[in-house]
């Protein structure tokens, strides 16, 4: 069908341009992150094709960037306790140097609440402390949205993460040397992988605990690390109740200290 005056779409313009339409949609709205020689292959792609903009009350030239972070959200009361949100902004500002941007927080580890057509207008993503569903994997490669992930690893995009082995070195070295006759168990979160996994390898990577498969403990939520649970550790004669994260350390010290246990006397 012949089209339509008037109604040629961003879609036409990122085909003509051979480019993606988050491109096309930076390029049009003066987004600083697209390069001069991109911004006039969409401009002369726009203009052969008669594209019309959208009105909005955006500014002509725009020089700020929009940047959603993703926190982590969940049941677990201590949550907000091991990760400082105003200190982790601040960063972001930092190190985007005299790049002035536009920040918005959403909880969670997915973004389906949010449309395509309000992704085309975001810049970059942050997932802090996550990683994407497999249905927003899909969203940011099509939209070409620059993706980082922090204290995560992952294939697909940049990441910014510790290496677990560094510290579980450290970690392993106190513990023999403070508590050498310890029975040593490892007490896991199902719902901390993939960093639950790196960190009790790095551990058996060490050797330096002794740990076989049966000293591996593994909880699916902190909440499901019980009383009973700890108890029947203690039971089994453990000395040292090794943590994969701040999260199952906060509950195993509770459900103690219910016992009636000192930490770390005891």
């Amino acid at each position: 069908m012949a089209q339509r005056p008037g109604r040629v779409t961003i879609y036409d313009v990122a085909a003509t341009a051979g480019t993606s339409v988050s491109t096309v949609s930076r390029a049009l709205n003066g987004s600083a992150l697209i390069a001069p020689r991109t911004r006039e292959a969409v401009t002369r792609a726009a203009e052969r094709l008669g594209y019309a903009a959208r009105r909005t009350r955006r500014p002509a030239t725009r020089s700020i960037l929009n940047i959603v972070v993703f926190l982590p959200h969940g049941p677990e009361p201590h949550a907000h306790l091991f990760y400082d949100a105003a200190a982790l902004f601040a960063g972001l500002y930092e190190g985007l140097g005299g790049v002035r941007a536009h920040t918005i927080a959403a909880l969670g580890e997915g973004v389906e609440s949010l449309s395509a057509r309000k992704l085309g207008d975001i810049d970059g993503c942050i997932f802090a402390f996550g990683s994407p569903s497999q249905e927003v994997r899909r969203l940011l490669r099509d939209r070409a949205i620059p993706t980082v992930l922090i204290n995560r690893t992952d294939a697909e995009f940049a990441c910014v993460a510790n290496d677990p082995s560094s510290g579980m070195r450290l970690l392993a070295g106190e513990v023999t040397r403070r508590r050498p006759d310890d029975r040593v168990a490892f007490v896991t979160l199902a719902q901390a992988r993939p960093v639950a996994g790196y960190r009790e390898q790095a551990l058996l990577a060490d050797g330096r605990v002794q740990l076989s498969q049966a000293d591996v403990v593994v909880f699916d939520t902190p909440r499901r690390i019980t009383r009973d649970a700890v108890a029947r550790l203690v039971d089994a004669r453990y000395g040292t109740l090794m943590c994969v994260n701040d999260l199952a350390a906060v509950a195993v010290y509770e459900r103690l200290l219910g016992l009636g246990i000192r930490v770390p006397a005891d």
